[in-house]
């Protein structure tokens, strides 16, 4: 095919924009030329806009014209922010959103965790079908294995988030501790919990600690776990006050 500065070629491989049909492109929006040698000329029906096209290829660039030039053809309005066709896929470059899945397993997980629940709420069939009909059509499975992986991640990111928090304000603040066991009385458990009011004045409350605490629960025991989560924050010198149960070996602890 000769040469043709007004011929603009047509890229092999394309995503088509949204609201046309690849039914509807030579039988409604464009007119195609005779190939030769695999190639041929594309004219658009509604401006004198001309395309040099691969037999069999590609479409997207026939489609963006559409969407650009003759958007009313489309029935879309001039200016309207639209989603193009598959918007939600892993490999669309969408600006509005992009699916990915290692960030929505780790979601998944976040979610499992602040609700106590178990790690086979990920393979749930009801919720796997949920996600793919109604959320997210490219949704991935994530097995339980995974979530079991990716809980100390989930915890690493919140831990992160606590230690922000913590250092945008320099005031005091308050933590709650207990001592609970199993009910056979073979593992014992000790849960820290903070307390403090922003400069926005707003109050936070959080589980900075949760530690498996089998060793003798007397004061050396109880100030020595405390000790080590209050130095992980940072906040050894930041403490305004302490609440526990009148167990005389809390008392003994904290003095």
């Amino acid at each position: 095919m000769p040469d043709n500065p007004d011929v603009t070629e047509v890229p092999r491989r394309s995503v088509p924009p949204p609201k046309m049909l690849t039914s509807e492109i030579f039988t409604k929006h464009y007119t195609k030329g005779e190939a030769v040698n695999e190639y041929c000329q594309v004219a658009c029906n509604y401006c004198s806009k001309v395309y040099k096209w691969k037999v069999k290829g590609g479409y997207g660039t026939l489609q963006t014209h559409m969407a650009n030039v003759h958007p009313e053809k489309l029935g879309i309005s001039r200016g309207q922010t639209q989603l193009s066709h598959g918007f939600a896929s892993s490999t669309s470059h969408s600006p509005l959103f992009t699916y990915n899945h290692s960030e929505e397993s780790l979601g998944l997980t976040d979610v499992i965790c602040s609700h106590s629940l178990p790690f086979s709420y990920a393979e749930y069939e009801e919720v796997r079908e949920y996600n793919t009909r109604y959320l997210q059509p490219s949704f991935k499975p994530t097995s339980r294995k995974t979530v079991s992986k990716l809980v100390t991640k989930s915890y690493l990111k919140k831990k992160e988030k606590i230690l922000s928090n913590l250092a945008s304000f320099e005031h005091q603040v308050s933590i709650c501790s207990d001592i609970w066991s199993t009910q056979s009385q073979q593992h014992f458990y000790m849960g820290i919990t903070l307390h403090f009011i922003d400069n926005a004045m707003f109050l936070h409350k959080y589980v900075i600690g949760f530690r498996h605490f089998n060793q003798r629960h007397n004061a050396l025991g109880i100030a020595s776990m405390i000790k080590t989560v209050l130095h992980e924050y940072n906040l050894q010198h930041r403490i305004f006050s302490y609440s526990f149960d009148n167990a005389s070996a809390n008392t003994a602890a904290v003095n």
